[in-house]
């Protein structure tokens, strides 16, 4: 509860930015480099726009980034991890050596050659995020298949005649669902992450303000402007921070076997 709370107050500060600050993210809003004060809560930066306004701003696109490419990375996970589970055999070995490969590779060095090749926007950083965070909810899904694939329901189901589809997606899949959603939860603070160390390195979409981007741009500003980093590196904390409670809290619902005795 306290993690979804914090998600859904970030969510809904994030969303009515507008109405919470009258300045604009990428506009001049002050004198450059002012501390916290009156009228600029987080200060601002060395051109001027204030920080409060940047974090709000930044946090939607945060956001964004993390819900999409965590789905991204479920939808594609839980694809390979039905067929290889259900299927066994050649299938199986087939798409647990690509999945396998995916894991070996250091996500974030092939992020930064993906970007590199493709472009520093929005949509490839999130796109690319997604389907290298896939591999994980993969094994999960396979493993809630082996041990669902010869269950009375599903043996049922195909002496009446249901095909392979049908079995897979309206018998299986509903009751493997519980893992899945625990993980995406945990794949959202992750792919945050993923995204801040990205614009860390300079490879963020400059067209966009994200709290990686933020601290990205203070980082030379540390000693002389400590807030401009300090705020987002924070709310950035907050955010993953909350996600994780969440996933806890729906492990500890969905498993009960993990609630404490």
């Amino acid at each position: 509860m306290l993690g979804g709370s914090i998600v859904a107050l970030l969510a809904l500060a994030a969303l009515c930015a507008p109405l919470l600050t009258p300045y604009d993210p990428l506009r001049r809003g002050g004198l450059a480099l002012l501390a916290p004060r009156a009228g600029h809560w987080f200060g601002t930066d060395d051109l001027g726009r204030d920080t409060f306004t940047q974090v709000l701003y930044g946090m939607r696109v945060s956001l964004m980034i993390g819900v999409t490419s965590a789905a991204t990375a479920v939808v594609i996970g839980v694809l390979v991890g039905a067929c290889a589970g259900y299927f066994g055999g050649a299938a199986d070995d087939v798409l647990m050596r690509l999945t396998e490969l995916f894991q070996v590779i250091p996500r974030i060095f092939l992020l930064i050659l993906m970007v590199a090749l493709l472009g520093q926007r929005l949509v490839v950083i999130t796109t690319a995020i997604g389907v290298l965070s896939w591999p994980g909810t993969a094994r999960l899904v396979r493993a809630e298949f082996l041990s669902r694939r010869e269950a009375e329901y599903v043996m049922a189901a195909r002496a009446i005649g249901a095909g392979a589809a049908r079995i897979i997606f309206r018998q299986i899949l509903p009751n493997s669902l519980a893992p899945v959603v625990v993980n995406g939860s945990l794949l959202v603070g992750g792919a945050i992450l993923l995204e801040a160390g990205l614009a860390f390195f300079g490879l963020g979409d400059q067209n966009t303000i994200s709290l990686g981007q933020m601290i990205y741009a203070a980082f030379p500003l540390m000693r002389d402007a400590w807030w401009a980093s300090l705020f987002p590196g924070l709310f950035l904390s907050l955010i993953v921070v909350a996600f994780n409670l969440v996933g806890d809290g729906l492990n500890e619902m969905f498993n009960p076997r993990a609630l404490p005795r």
